[in-house]
């Protein structure tokens, strides 16, 4: 199986969704599996997409997260245990999607859209890990919404053509 997390932050620009969704389509018309989180709209636009193609989507939200289950991963990263409650479920989300729910499972590339803002440091968190786990990234919001570039930086991240 081949996995790929496509998400993008709440400030995601609208003119990226419409590549998401062309991209959640394709990449599950190629066999791909979407992992994401289902939390903003590039993620609802991924999920669409991938949808639309019968595609298979392994949606770790949020919601589903007991705050029992961030001591696995706060083993592995201890820091998540000196954060409050809400705050450690969201980043045990983020490292579920990146590593699965088992934390066997990384994630093949991750297909995003990130900038630097106040009001996201669960981005720069999450492009942080995967930097850590040896995930390619392939950030979206460095390709100008040109849908052609993110695929050839989709390609260039996995050595393989999609």
């Amino acid at each position: 199986m081949t996995l790929y997390i496509g998400t993008g932050s709440k400030c995601t620009p609208k003119e990226y969704l419409d590549s998401f969704y062309k991209l959640g389509n394709l990449m599950a018309s190629l066999g791909w599996t979407l992992r994401n989180g289902f939390n903003y709209e590039a993620d609802r636009a991924f999920y669409k997409g991938c949808l639309l193609a019968d595609g298979s989507a392994d949606i770790i939200s949020i919601k589903d997260i007991e705050l029992s289950e961030c001591a696995a991963i706060e083993e592995r990263y201890p820091l998540l245990k000196t954060i409050e409650t809400i705050q450690r479920k969201k980043r045990a989300s983020l490292y579920y999607q990146l590593l699965g729910r088992n934390l066997d499972r990384k994630a093949d590339v991750l297909v995003c859209w990130a900038k630097p803002h106040k009001k996201d440091h669960e981005f720069e968190i999450l492009l942080y890990l995967a930097q850590v786990e040896n995930i390619p990234v392939v950030n979206a919001a460095k390709c100008h919404s040109d849908h052609d570039k993110i695929m050839d930086r989709i390609e260039a991240a996995i050595g393989q053509k999609v």
